[in-house]
């Protein structure tokens, strides 16, 4: 499934494009525009045209294949390749007939015919109509949106109080949609979606919270025959100042709404709001850190249909630079959490963690710039259900760089993919690391895990920081492991790792590269996994040294002591070439290849037996100078394959090639 009907952008553009225009009402159920109600008209016959195909006058064409999803305004849900049974239900049958009685509600026959019902059979209540919208700048009381009318009509929107209170939305009554909450001001929560009709309709979105506010939850569908849950609103982002300590935290995002109805999908969780930045120090004084993002709201609940996606983390706030004399930088906030997946039928996937905040850049010899955050976890997949997979790992932050001699520092971890029942969600990538301003260029953040029993691949490890004039390039991050495979899967590929620095100026060294991430293991009749390959070395400069490649990662090793079936040890990974070093500089010897995954062959059947795993091959040696050496790396070992019914071992990697001496330059 590509995507949910019901997020926030989605769910207006359906209502705004499901028919378009007056003209939808003619081609949904035939109403026309009339002068005046029937001297003996039945209130209610609109209701019975409703059902009658002979009033579908859009059915009445001479050659009906000629229309298109175009045509009948119907393109969101055709252009979704896999749309859940609750989206084609809203887009084909209850977007069209809502939207016509919408239309015809704003027709004078529409006004006179619902005034009519109100007065003469209402007793007071609203029977036929929509609610009214909150006020905006009123009271808390004036924000709410009114509730629709008992038999149809939708609940009114939430407004935005004097002081940023969110309103919430208006319930529908048998069918209707919920109104959606009002945007919360500075400070302050955006309102709840409402409920939506008891027959058919959908709840409110959640609003949006206010700078440092958390985002509403959306309204449930408490239906028995169709209705999606409302989307949860976004978490504001927090507050940032010029000058001050640490930046605040991000607020929450809202959760989703629940659905009760025989078709109908939870609603999507809102996104956590964005951390908020450190201060800048002054004079002589530190930067702050980075505000952590808010994590992601909670997927929605569904009976019978889709469980909502939990919502994405929010991005960690940026560390505050140091003081414009001297000063260390700020270390980067955490990325929010992604938000959990809500229990119902298998959805796409949880909410994905937001990114982690960059370092502050470090001023002054003696001073360190601060380090990335760590990208924020991904959502975990329901336990409710199977077929679950988790969420994305974040990404790390950059490590800030050095300025005037100080050092830069290292790049955040990325953050571990979320688990999930069908499968876990990838690793995030190691942010890289910050150029130094004449220390050592900060190293590239570890790749993080991916969720248990993932097919995906681990995060990348970052690259390494830029050394400058005679320094070091940082070394890459290493390439995040994967996890494992049941079944007849593969485990996943490990991660690659990060390429080292490059130095920069006379003299300096580059960094080395990371080495790549073990190759899952793969369990009952799976594969093992590939293992990650190693990072190339960073260049060296003018008479510096290049940095050493990363090793290649070891391949995943395969378990099979029920079935019997053929199974494999995963490969290992390459190792990285070694970096270059021109005019007289040392070329540095590429990673050696990762090793082989065993194979574990313990069933009794002698016709499906084990093969160990193909070494990887070893990097190449890096370029050096007229007279420098480069070496090529060592050939991954060829794994042995275990138990009383092995096969084989695996062949062993090729070793790299050396590296080519440069020419010397002609005399002066």
């Amino acid at each position: 499934m590509s995507g949910q009907r019901n997020s926030k952008q989605q769910r207006h553009v359906i209502r705004l494009t499901g028919l378009g225009s007056a003209a939808g009402a003619v081609l949904a159920f035939g109403l026309g525009p009339v002068g005046s109600a029937p001297a003996q008209a039945d209130p209610f016959d609109w209701i019975v045209d409703l059902f009658d195909p002979a009033s579908w006058l859009w059915l009445n064409v001479e050659n009906p294949t000629d229309l298109g999803p175009t045509d009948l305004g119907l393109s969101p849900a055709a252009a979704d390749p896999d749309p859940t049974l609750a989206e084609l239900f809203d887009t084909w049958i209850y977007t069209p007939i809502h939207d016509a009685g919408q239309d015809w509600l704003a027709t004078p026959s529409g006004i006179a015919i619902s005034t009519r019902i109100n007065d003469s059979f209402g007793n007071g209540q609203l029977l036929i109509g929509n609610g009214a919208d909150g006020i905006d700048g009123g009271t808390n009381e004036q924000a709410m949106g009114g509730n629709g009318g008992l038999w149809f009509g939708d609940g009114g929107d939430g407004g935005t109080a004097a002081g940023g209170w969110g309103g919430n939305g208006g319930n529908a009554g048998l069918f209707g949609d919920g109104g959606d909450g009002g945007d919360g001001g500075i400070g302050n929560s955006g309102g709840d979606g409402g409920a939506g009709g008891a027959f058919l309709g959908n709840g409110g979105d959640g609003g949006d919270g206010g700078l440092g506010g958390p985002g509403g939850n959306g309204g449930d569908a408490v239906t028995w025959l169709f209705g999606n849950g409302g989307a949860g609103g976004g978490g504001g982002d927090a507050w940032t100042y010029g000058d001050g300590p640490a930046g605040y935290h991000g607020p929450m995002g809202g959760n989703g709404g629940n659905s009760t109805a025989l078709i109908g999908d939870g609603g999507v969780g809102g996104r956590g709001g964005n951390g908020g930045d450190g201060w800048a120090g002054e004079g002589t004084g530190d930067g702050g850190e980075g505000g952590e993002g808010g994590r992601g709201g909670y997927g929605g609940n569904s009976v019978f249909g889709v469980a909502g996606r939990g919502g994405d983390g929010g991005d960690g706030g940026n560390g505050g630079a140091g003081g414009p004399t001297s000063g260390d930088g700020g270390t980067g906030g955490r990325g929010g959490d992604g938000g959990p997946m809500g229990s119902g039928l298998p959805s796409s996937r949880a909410g994905a963690g937001g990114r982690g905040g960059n370092g502050g850049d470090g001023n002054g010899a003696g001073h360190t710039a601060g380090r990335g955050g760590s990208g924020g976890q991904g959502g975990w997949g329901s336990s409710f259900n199977a077929g679950t997979l988790g969420g994305t790992g974040g990404d790390g932050g950059a490590g800030g760089n050095g300025i005037n001699g100080a050092s830069g520092n290292a790049g955040g971890s990325g953050g571990t993919g979320g688990e999930g029942t069908l499968g876990g969600g990838a690793g995030g990538n190691g942010g890289a690391g910050g150029s130094d301003g004449g220390g050592i260029g900060g190293a590239g953040g570890i790749g993080a895990p991916a969720g248990a029993d993932s097919r995906m691949g681990a995060g990348g490890g970052g690259g390494g920081g830029v050394g400058h004039l005679g320094g070091t390039g940082g070394a890459g991050g290493n390439g995040g492991a994967t996890g494992t495979a049941t079944g007849t899967g593969t485990g996943g590929r490990g991660g690659t790792g990060g390429t080292g620095g490059t130095g920069v100026g006379i003299g300096s060294t580059g960094g080395d590269g990371g080495n790549g991430g073990a190759g899952g293991d793969g369990l009952e009749q799976a594969i093992g996994g590939t293992g990650g390959d190693g990072g190339d070395g960073g260049t060296g400069v003018d008479g510096g040294i290049g940095g050493k490649g990363g090793n290649g990662g070891r391949g995943g090793d395969a378990f099979d002591d029920t079935s019997g079936n053929y199974m494999v040890g995963g490969i290992g990974g390459n190792g990285g070439d070694g970096g270059t070093s021109p005019a007289g500089g040392t070329g540095s010897p590429g990673g050696d290849g990762g090793a082989g995954g065993y194979a574990h062959a313990t069933y009794s059947s002698s016709s499906q037996l084990g093969q160990g795993g193909i070494g990887g091959n070893g990097g190449n040696g890096g370029s050096p100078g007229p007279n420098g050496d480069g070496s090529g790396g060592v050939g991954g070992k060829g794994a042995d394959t275990t138990g009383s019914y092995a096969y084989s071992g695996g062949d062993g990697g090729d070793g790299g090639l050396d590296g080519t001496p440069g020419t010397s330059g002609a005399p002066g």
